[in-house]
């Protein structure tokens, strides 16, 4: 992994690069992983997220009408390796997707590895969020059937299978992130309502500096920022590559720059 280096003492004329790859926590809570990353930097970024409701590592989700690419074929990785060697920083979350699509632990584990060691040559960080586990624990019957239901019609897991799935997982990304010197992140229960794997939106700022800590060394303050609310509002994000009723739309990126220089790319 390339050696790291504090924010304060890169070079100011070249901008950090930050990728999220992640699900629906990622695109539910948008605003709050960019203002989270630019109060984490305090330089402009060129940020770049792979994720979107029920998007998967190793297969091709579905959500309504609308279809995306897995993340490991995702064209991120494209865009990755034509940028420049600025000083670069990910974050891996929501890998428990993949689970409820009856996708192998094995080949989840699989499409992880591919993600990181395309990651590992250009990031000076890499930070992981494991499966809310504690959260899944206490989930009630009629909780699960409802998620199931509502979430993911076609999951055919029962609750305790799952659980075991879920908890084998984590113990097989935590080999991972040792092998490519990656932080692991747990998330804390509390930030969870009924729905035992979407953040309670009171809770999406205090679940994002958490993850992104580790990325910068430190412990992230308050990230309430009203002039970057306002920028974020007046732009429609785009990804660049999905299905629609099975036909392709296709968008440039970046779908957004911000005052500052800021670009935000979605893939």
């Amino acid at each position: 992994m390339v050696s790291a280096e504090s924010p304060d003492s890169t070079n100011r004329t070249q901008p950090n690069r930050v990728v999220i790859l992640g699900a629906s926590n990622a695109a539910i809570g948008l605003y709050d992983v960019i203002s989270t990353a630019h109060a984490a930097w305090k330089t402009p970024l060129e940020i770049m997220i792979a994720a979107g409701v029920g998007r998967a590592y190793s297969v091709r989700s579905r959500a309504g009408f609308r279809s995306l690419s897995s993340i490991e074929q995702s064209t991120l990785w494209r865009a990755l390796a034509d940028c420049d060697s600025a000083p670069t920083f990910a974050l891996l979350t929501d890998i428990g997707n993949d689970l409820v699509y009856g996708v192998a632990v094995d080949q989840v584990v699989d499409s992880l590895d591919k993600c990181l060691s395309r990651l590992v040559p250009c990031c000076q960080h890499i930070a992981i969020s494991a499966l809310p586990v504690s959260s899944l624990q206490n989930i009630r019957r009629w909780q699960f059937f409802a998620l199931k239901t509502f979430l993911f019609p076609l999951c055919r897991l029962d609750l305790r299978t799952l659980l075991g799935r879920a908890m084998l997982l984590n113990q097989q990304v935590a080999r991972l992130a040792a092998r490519y010197s990656a932080h692991i992140e747990k998330p804390c229960s509390t930030w969870y309502g009924w729905d035992p794997i979407h953040y309670k939106k009171t809770n999406r700022p205090t679940a994002w500096k958490k993850f992104f800590s580790p990325l910068v060394n430190q412990t992230l303050e308050s990230t309430d920022n009203e002039s970057l609310k306002t920028q974020l509002r007046r732009h429609r994000f785009r990804i660049e590559q999905k299905k629609m009723f099975a036909f392709p739309v296709h968008h440039r990126q970046p779908t957004a720059q911000l005052d500052d220089g800021t670009t935000i790319s979605l893939f």
